[in-house]
């Protein structure tokens, strides 16, 4: 009987989490226990979206009170989205030939008091995590190593890159907070989160905390913040989102979703038929140059208004304050409009792939004048 003080991580198609708690294996399966005597004292949480997925860099600190002990501590990534589809045979079977890592999973790392340390990989069945927003199933993927706990502070960090394999509309993340309580003292003494994510929409749910539905979020550089019945909605665009709280003892985890680019004008377009037609998937995200004749098509069968409005919103994404209170009314319903007073037509800068959208969209309307 060994036991287990683990870190915890949950991934799903563009999805993970994690955090600490103390175990005990038995007979191959994971128990929860109650560890009375390490406690932790410190965790800064870093979540950084990027183009190669989301990065992910966590700092605890651990006290121990006693003399020096060795344990076995395990960072777990609940299922990719193929396990959703497995048998029960094939789940037993990863669980038997402990897999060399999680297939989304790149540039572990785990380093305890300064020294990188060597790790495996295995697979068990159940996964603990707690958030009503998120129901998901499948095996989880443990990454785990040895540590030796000197007496007095312990420092683990680790790193990795979650690589998704969601399509356009499957962007989310979600962490493991609840396993923080089961150390020493049923909390988390000093707890940190920074979420780096520059002009992405994200709603955040949860976690709940000492009977608290939200954590004390401030906002450090310049965005939209509003509060929901049961989450947190931010658009981000420069700076960093960051709480802290002292004594956190989560009763729930922490689970975000990323508006995907084709919803940006939901606000306004719902119910429309050009929300319901898909032309908005082939505007935000196919290349103008390779799908040039598809984009002229596209727009032919769009209405004036609705070219207008595919306009104006190249400029609102820029903060471009629109002299029609209509206009900028309806602009103002999305959270990543940010009207910018020092903006003018014309030192606004558009991307590549924006200029060529917008060029496509003026030639449409100029040839119906």
């Amino acid at each position: 009987m060994k036991l287990i003080s683990y870190i915890i991580a949950l991934l799903m198609p563009v999805l993970l989490c994690a955090n600490d708690g103390m175990f005990m294996s038995e007979g191959g399966q994971l128990i929860p226990v109650k560890e009375t005597s390490i406690e932790m004292q410190k965790e800064i949480l870093y979540l950084k979206y990027t183009p190669l997925g989301i990065e992910v860099s966590v700092y605890f600190e651990f006290y121990n009170p006693g003399e020096a002990r060795d344990e076995i501590v395990g960072f777990v990534t609940p299922p990719a989205s193929e396990d959703f589809m497995m048998s029960e045979e094939e789940r037993e079977k990863i669980r038997t030939t402990k897999p060399e890592k999680h297939p989304y999973i790149e540039e572990f790392m785990v380093m305890v008091n300064e020294e990188l340390l060597p790790y495996e990989v295995n697979y068990v069945a159940e996964s603990g995590f707690n958030n009503d927003f998120f129901d998901e199933r499948g095996g989880d993927y443990i990454y785990y190593f040895n540590v030796h706990f000197e007496k007095g502070i312990n420092i683990i960090r680790h790193h990795y890159i979650f690589k998704g394999s969601g399509g356009l509309n499957e962007k989310s993340f979600a962490y493991r907070l609840t396993t923080g309580t089961m150390w020493a003292g049923g909390m988390i003494r000093d707890f940190n989160l920074v979420i780096d994510a520059t002009n992405e929409d994200m709603t955040i749910f949860g976690p709940k905390h000492s009977g608290k539905r939200f954590l004390p979020w401030v906002m450090q550089g310049v965005g939209n913040f509003q509060t929901l019945t049961d989450a947190t909605q931010v658009f981000m665009k420069s700076g960093v989102l960051q709480c802290h709280v002292d004594n956190f003892e989560p009763t729930s985890d922490l689970y975000i979703e990323f508006t995907p680019m084709h919803h940006y004008l939901l606000p306004i377009t719902k119910g429309t038929e050009l929300f319901q037609s898909g032309l908005l998937l082939n505007f935000f995200y196919f290349d103008p140059g390779e799908y040039k004749e598809g984009f002229q098509q596209d727009f032919e069968s769009l209405s004036d208004e609705e070219i207008q409005l595919l306009i104006n919103f190249m400029y609102a994404s820029k903060g471009y304050v629109f002299k029609t209170e209509s206009i900028k009314n309806d602009f103002l319903k999305c959270i990543w409009y940010i009207p910018d007073p020092n903006l003018n037509m014309e030192n606004i800068e558009f991307s590549e792939r924006e200029q060529a959208l917008l060029n496509l969209l003026n030639d449409e309307r100029e040839k119906r004048q």
